[in-house]
């Protein structure tokens, strides 16, 4: 299969003006900004907000959902991933190891996870 790039699926600037410093730098520098990225929803300066991005995502993975092909692997970053899970499959994901995966089936109006490994749900509240 051709290997087909979709930049929508690029993971989120979360870190704004934060990117480019090791996380011991961005502590000592910026203390308040560091806390505010453990939200994922807040957006600091230079970042792309949460709304944004996961529209973003979601249009990129729409069109992977359109493909003519019968399967396709989707390769991404987790904020990617949680975004997906969130929105289109109406689960919350706590942890993603690397390389972890989750099998989903697109019937042209639903997407249902089949199975994953790797990929832990939260609890439901």
């Amino acid at each position: 299969m051709e290997i087909e790039e979709t930049p929508e699926l690029k993971e989120r600037n979360i870190y704004g003006v934060l990117s480019g410093m090791v996380k011991s730098e961005a502590r000592e520098k910026f203390p308040d900004l560091v806390e505010a990225v453990k939200d994922f929803k807040n957006t600091i300066d230079m970042a792309e907000s949460y709304e944004a991005a996961q529209e973003r995502m979601l249009t990129g993975f729409k069109k992977v959902l359109r493909s003519k092909e019968k399967i396709v692997a989707v390769v991404t970053h987790g904020g990617t991933i949680k975004s997906i899970f969130r929105k289109l499959i109406g689960k919350e994901v706590s942890r993603i190891v690397d390389c972890g995966y989750a099998e989903l089936e697109w019937n042209g109006r639903n997407l249902d996870l089949l199975r994953s490994d790797g990929i832990e749900m939260a609890p439901v509240q």
